[in-house]
């Protein structure tokens, strides 16, 4: 029988880095509503625009260089925008992988227990113990791989192989949602 069928929400978890990036993703997603949309337009700006015109910038002063002339075809130029942007993405998620796998690999992050009830959620690691109300809960979010608990720019994350399932994670969530939605009300 799932912890989730006991009422018994609490779990013992080793994160990875697989469910660390999603958990970090599914709470990015509320940085960038409203105004900062702003921030996410600049970052595609870069990643869309600015990547691929240093890589087309590359390869018509290395065509110059190399036959003393510029370049006649323009499919080469498109070829240099479609690598920058492919490398700017690239870069990116390079980023945001290492960095849950530096979470994965922290003493804090790596894993321990996590447990809900209506006064909200804690959290215990070797050398410390979390606790949130409900009340500074952003949001509750479900992923593929994930559960997370969004407070303020930190989103904790249960993985997957904390549940017997797809289907005990999504029956946990929908109690979680249920402590938080009450939680809130009070």
């Amino acid at each position: 029988m799932s912890e989730a069928e006991n009422n018994n929400l609490d779990f013992n978890f080793k994160l990875d880095p697989k469910s660390a990036f999603e958990g970090m993703t599914l709470a990015g997603k509320r940085v960038f509503q409203g105004p900062g949309k702003v921030g996410l337009y600049a970052m595609f700006a870069v990643q869309a625009i600015v990547a691929p015109l240093g890589f087309i910038g590359i390869y018509m002063v290395g065509v110059l260089l190399i036959l003393g002339k510029l370049p006649d075809s323009q499919i080469w130029m498109f070829a240099a925008a479609l690598m920058g942007g492919a490398f700017g993405m690239f870069v990116n998620q390079v980023v945001y992988h290492r960095m849950a796998r530096m979470v994965c690999e922290s003493e804090f992050g790596g894993g321990g227990r996590m447990w809900f009830d209506e006064t909200g959620v804690q959290l215990e690691m070797k050398a410390s113990h979390w606790r949130t109300g409900w009340q500074d809960v952003e949001e509750v979010l479900i992923g593929k791989r994930s559960l997370s608990i969004a407070v303020s720019g930190i989103v904790l994350t249960l993985p997957l192989s904390a549940f017997v399932d797809r289907v005990d994670m999504q029956v946990v969530y929908e109690q979680i949602v249920e402590l938080f939605e009450q939680g809130k009300s009070a």
